[in-house]
């Protein structure tokens, strides 16, 4: 039996509606990933660096629609263009092409995953998993920084079910205060008109943590798990977020370690937080801060 006219008309109009609104969504998303990008200096240092490859290649290969003259004259000023945008924005160029890189991997590892499901899968975040006999009412998360351009802090809210968390910060200013050409980050402001309890500890990228910041955020970490969870994020989650909750463990949680004389405290860490998050890298500088707060730790020179 055939559907009332009328029946089909508003199937159809909603149909059509529903296409509107996507190729809306479509045209939003890419005038958003444009401004982003004209507003971006890594957007120009990559068009400064293809321009030079691509004329480099030419000359080499004898095709090109320039003069000598007037080659060698565009080949100086992209140069200094280049060098420019790298001497005035080398972090925030270095920041943007790492994120660019991990949005890659992400993507890469999640094809394989689908293709080689035994592959090993890299999250954008993983929570800290403890014992089954832990007091721990409240998930810790380790992740990469949040981005509003995919959702991230929504997904947080319905992952976590009382959407009762908080946030730490293991970064510059620069790394979530300004959109940026590969995403847009959540913003501190974001956090707070969400209400969302946030505390950010500036130290760059591959840079130890000192003693005093690192005791901060530990104890930062302790306090918010006696209410809320807790989602504590660098730029890709593997250095600088990983250190604190590394110094975490060692301060709250060494009875998770299993500790025998003649072990090392921040090794055991390192391995208990790389059971959930196989993909942290902490590098020998990073260690050896680690190894002076477990100097400091037990010679109880930090407030606990």
């Amino acid at each position: 039996m055939e559907a009332p006219l009328h029946l089909n008309l508003n199937l159809s109009s909603g149909h059509l509606a529903s296409q509107i609104n996507t190729i809306k969504e479509i045209d939003r998303k890419i005038e958003n990933t444009l401004i982003r990008a004209f507003k971006s200096p890594t957007f120009y240092a990559f068009v400064c660096l293809g321009t030079l490859t691509g004329l480099s290649f030419s000359t080499l290969i004898r095709i090109t629609i320039l003069s000598p003259k007037l080659l060698k004259t565009t080949l100086l000023a992209l140069s200094l263009a280049f060098i420019f945008l790298l001497k005035n924005n080398n972090h925030k160029i270095w920041f943007e092409f790492s994120l660019l890189c991990i949005r890659l991997e992400a993507a890469f590892v999640k094809v394989m995953s689908k293709l080689l499901p035994f592959s090993t899968k890299r999250n954008w975040y993983d929570e800290i998993q403890f014992s089954h006999n832990s007091t721990m009412n409240h998930k810790l998360l380790l992740g990469a920084i949040p981005l509003a351009t995919m959702s991230h802090h929504r997904e947080l809210q319905n992952l976590l079910s009382d959407r009762s968390f908080s946030v730490l910060s293991v970064l510059k200013t620069f790394e979530n205060s300004e959109n940026g050409c590969i995403g847009s980050p959540v913003f501190p402001t974001d956090w707070a008109h969400l209400s969302i309890p946030h505390k950010q500890i500036e130290i760059f990228d591959l840079h130890p943590i000192p003693i005093n910041e690192l005791n901060e955020g530990v104890n930062f970490i302790h306090e918010q798990l006696q209410q809320r969870h807790v989602y504590v994020h660098c730029k890709v989650g593997r250095s600088r977020s990983a250190m604190m909750i590394i110094g975490y463990i060692m301060k709250y949680c060494q009875h998770e370690l299993v500790l025998q004389e003649g072990t090392n405290l921040v090794q055991q860490a390192i391995n208990f937080v790389r059971k959930s998050r196989p993909q942290i890298y902490i590098n020998s500088v990073q260690k050896q801060a680690l190894n002076n707060y477990a100097v400091t730790l037990m010679s109880n020179s930090v407030t606990l």
